[in-house]
């Protein structure tokens, strides 16, 4: 059943070769269209942030893991006073 929806639209647009390639012209310009409408952004917003990811090797005490974030807390505390720590995976 498949197959015989599938040959009969093959023969439909082998035969109107042109509709085919104009109706494939105009999609593909509408969907260039839309570029302008869509917004895009690859990197992220333009904010005022910072991401750091600590990574300790697996079975690591979570004292060790506070004193490391701690640490870095500290050092964030001598560049800016808003921040905000998240720590899990």
């Amino acid at each position: 059943a498949l197959q015989r929806v599938y040959t009969t639209i093959l023969r439909w647009v082998l035969r109107r070769r042109f509709i085919t390639l104009l109706a494939a012209f105009l999609i593909t310009l509408s969907s260039l269209g839309l570029l302008a409408v869509i917004p895009v952004n690859l990197f992220g917003g333009e904010t005022d942030s910072l991401q750091i990811e600590v990574t300790l090797p697996p079975g690591t005490a979570p004292e060790q893991t506070l004193a490391a974030v701690v640490e870095i807390e500290e050092r964030l505390n001598d560049v800016s006073d808003l921040y905000s720590v998240t720590i899990g995976a």
